[in-house]
């Protein structure tokens, strides 16, 4: 989750860029908006949810000037959060109050959009409310009918079952909770199947981990750190790509990392402009089926000039991930 101003540097130098990078689309200027969360549909549609308004959009990547078009918006909420698909086509997603970027505990629900055909236009649904949970973030598909959601706050991990509404507690360590610094810990979230383990970005710590599940006992073991952000950096949400063995991980500000999944070495493979130009602050990622094209999202950025942008969405072919993408500023 991030609530930090983003700068997305649309135009690549030509000398230095070797990663195909494409603008798919950027609200316009006025009200700040912004992408929060990315899931992405069989059909390659994105879904994706917003820290500005309590909505849920969908963008067609693949057509030419694509639009957002709205799904739902709630009441009685100020914000959509973590986005995961649970069955094919129906995406659970988490509903939340933020009061001057803190979150407000205790408002915090996981509801269901069908976008399945046989309903005339998407269904969304409860699943249900959590009242002791503080902030609800990132969650992931996690058994047949089952997800889990990182809370930022209490640093531990629900298990919510999507066809009772009954959770449970998952995961929680001492370690996982939010330092005085920044008030949130646990951020993006993703569980292997086949490994069977849960990675896990930690925001405050500046960490990258993995917990291992054991089926027998229904436990995790302890968080194991995989990598650090930069110095100064703090990692988002992320991208998991099994084929490569690789996290595509947010970190703000500037880049976008990936993480060998087995070894932690870390790689920059998008990268914005340092110094006081301000940064490129990704706030999300999702990747294609195929797992050549990541599509990321980012919160709206003010330069120190006043110039701004607007929430975007953009495209990054990684199939190449050794090389580095590195951006100009065009205001």
């Amino acid at each position: 989750m991030a609530f930090f101003k983003v700068f997305l540097l649309l135009l690549f130098s030509p000398l230095v860029a070797t990663l195909r990078t494409r603008q798919i689309y950027e609200y316009p200027p006025g009200r700040s908006r912004s992408v929060e969360n990315i899931a992405i549909r069989h059909n390659g549609e994105l879904v994706y949810t917003t820290t500005s308004e309590p909505c849920l959009y969908t963008i067609n990547p693949h057509v030419r000037n694509p639009k957002p078009v709205q799904v739902h918006c709630f009441e009685n909420a100020s914000v959509t959060l973590g986005i995961a698909e649970a069955f094919e086509d129906v995406f659970t997603f988490v509903v939340g109050n933020y009061t001057h970027l803190q979150s407000v505990p205790g408002s915090f629900s996981v509801w269901n959009v069908n976008f399945r055909p046989h309903w005339k236009k998407p269904r969304v649904d409860l699943v249900v409310r959590i009242p002791e949970a503080a902030a609800l973030n990132g969650i992931t598909a996690f058994t047949t009918s089952t997800i889990l959601a990182a809370d930022s706050t209490l640093g531990q991990v629900w298990k919510v079952d999507l066809d009772s509404g009954r959770y449970s507690i998952a995961m929680s360590n001492p370690h996982l909770l939010p330092n005085a610094s920044l008030p949130i810990e646990l951020n993006g979230i993703h569980f292997d199947h086949i490994a069977s383990k849960a990675y896990i970005a930690n925001s405050a710590n500046g960490t990258f981990g993995v917990a291992e599940y054991h089926a027998a006992t229904g436990t995790f073991s302890p968080f194991r750190v995989l990598a650090h952000a930069h110095p100064g950096g703090v990692f988002d949400d992320f991208a998991l790509s099994r084929s490569r063995q690789v996290a595509y991980v947010t970190e703000h500000s500037n880049r976008v990392v990936s993480i060998d999944l087995r070894t932690g070495e870390k790689e920059v493979v998008v990268e914005g402009p340092g110094g006081s130009v301000g940064g490129f602050e990704p706030t999300s990622a999702v990747l294609s089926s195929d797992e050549n094209v990541l599509y990321v999202g980012a919160d709206r950025f003010t330069f120190p000039s006043g110039a701004e942008t607007n929430g975007q969405i953009f495209e990054v072919d990684v199939c190449s991930d050794k090389r580095v993408h590195k951006w100009e500023r065009i205001v």
